[in-house]
């Protein structure tokens, strides 16, 4: 927000959260910075939200000093979100300026719906989970990183897929702990459960992280998985190891 205040001081409020919410989202990997924007519990809500253009056009409308309920003041980041990262994945850039001038004029909350919408539609998270094959190991990282809030089978899949193809072993690390995490999100049978566990111990095998204490809760996390009614001792585990997975 700092950042984004220094830069334009004026930015409406809902534009303002949602270019907040992509630069916010991503990993540290190997010490720098690597943005995603994929926001998934934003994403999920909204689906189940399905705004139309009255309330589209009363949200954008409110301001910073305008007293709103918990609800408004979520769907103004999340319709904000939704709106920048089809920006961004048009232009591939997070130079902003231009994107406020084509929201501009009479049609602005028709334009603001369909770039919604275009973010919603399935294709799109289809689409940038590719990225978990990006050359750059930081980028499958940070893809990797919080997807299991989509509460889907597909994302399980493709995590597991990555998983048993990534060659680096924090990437590793981070692809087995949100495919657990993913696990945990949806129903699946417990021969479905015996695999995956069996293809994260292994994944996880040999894996050394540098912050002792991470390495521990790894550990633990091994353990847990390995033994019957240690699901709080996994929970515990995962806290350790929250840089993986939380948004």
């Amino acid at each position: 927000h700092a950042r984004l205040a220094e830069d334009d001081p004026i930015l409406p409020l809902w534009f303002e959260e949602g270019l907040a919410s992509i630069l916010g989202d991503g990993a540290l990997f190997e010490g720098r910075w690597v943005p995603d924007g994929l926001a998934c519990w934003p994403l999920r809500e909204l689906r189940e939200e399905n705004l139309g253009h009255d309330e589209i056009e009363r949200l954008i409308a409110i301001q910073s000093t305008d007293q709103v309920s918990v609800r408004d003041n979520v769907l103004v980041h999340f319709l904000g979100w939704a709106v920048a990262f089809d920006f961004y994945r048009e232009t591939g850039s997070m130079e902003y300026g231009e994107w406020l001038a084509e929201l501009d004029g009479e049609g602005r909350v028709d334009e603001i719906h369909r770039r919604m919408q275009r973010t919603l539609n399935p294709a799109t998270e289809r689409t940038w989970i590719k990225r978990l094959y990006d050359p750059d190991p930081g980028v499958r990282m940070a893809t990797a990183k919080g997807l299991w809030k989509l509460r889907s089978r597909m994302v399980l899949d493709k995590l597991v897929e990555a998983m048993r193809r990534e060659v680096n072993p924090q990437v590793r690390a981070g692809l087995a702990i949100n495919a657990l995490a993913a696990a945990g999100e949806i129903s699946i049978n417990w021969r479905h459960w015996r695999y995956l566990r069996e293809v994260v111990e292994q994944a996880l095998r040999g894996v050394v992280m540098d912050n002792p204490g991470e390495q521990a809760a790894l550990l633990r996390l091994m353990s847990s998985y390995s033994q019957r009614g240690e699901e709080q001792a996994a929970l515990d585990a995962l806290r350790g190891l929250s840089r993986f997975w939380q948004e």
